[in-house]
């Protein structure tokens, strides 16, 4: 006995009814894995951040002296929030001829975001005389920015120091951030530090898609 098949549907009709079959199931891989994928980016964030020499010279360095920084754990406080600020969410699957569009966005260090960080407490150092300096401000967007007139930095342990090891005294020079550390919103110890981490945030992503499926 001969068994006939007719396949009254066009190849392309087909493959759209399997493209839409398939874009739930897509979509529900996505939300799955985005939480995941948000917290390990953080903490690869973090990570990253503090492998900039920008953080070491912060915590115990010639920065510490610098902006006078006496309590480095609001360093910490800022590196946190900085890495906090990554939000990652699924742009919408949808079917567009022959193939599937979607995936997912992710965001960092949004420039609304870091209004909010350097206007934080932590990002300011305040003087003696209760003129606070924000700190944070001058080292990622003011460049090379005379930030105090008339001024520099003397380094050597004082007790009139913040930081223990440097005061600001009179001078014909004016005070600026040390030039290897300056920074500006295009680029700055922020920028620097996620832009090294491409591969591994495509790694993290291709990782927990996989056990979401």
């Amino acid at each position: 006995m001969n068994i006939g098949i007719k396949i009254l549907e066009s190849d392309q009709t087909i493959a759209k009814k399997i493209l839409n079959a398939l874009r739930p199931e897509l979509s529900k891989v996505f939300n799955k894995a985005i939480s995941k994928i948000e917290s390990e980016i953080q903490k690869a964030l973090v990570s990253a951040l503090k492998q900039e020499p920008e953080y070491g010279q912060l915590i115990s360095g010639i920065l510490r002296t610098e902006f006078g920084i006496a309590d480095t754990g609001n360093v910490e406080v800022i590196v946190q929030r900085l890495a906090e600020t990554t939000r990652v969410r699924v742009s919408p699957v949808s079917v567009i001829g022959n193939s599937l569009k979607g995936g997912i966005i992710i965001e960092a260090i949004q420039s609304d975001n870091i209004s909010n960080i350097i206007s934080a407490d932590e990002a300011y150092v305040v003087d003696s005389k209760g003129y606070s300096m924000p700190w944070l401000e001058w080292l990622l967007l003011r460049g090379n920015s005379v930030l105090v007139k008339g001024y520099e930095v003397k380094y050597g342990p004082s007790p009139n120091s913040r930081s223990g090891n440097g005061i600001m005294v009179n001078s014909n020079q004016d005070w600026r951030v040390p030039p290897e550390y300056k920074g500006t919103a295009e680029s700055n110890w922020t920028t620097r530090a996620i832009s090294r981490l491409d591969r591994e945030i495509v790694t993290i992503i291709k990782t927990n898609i996989e056990k979401s499926i």
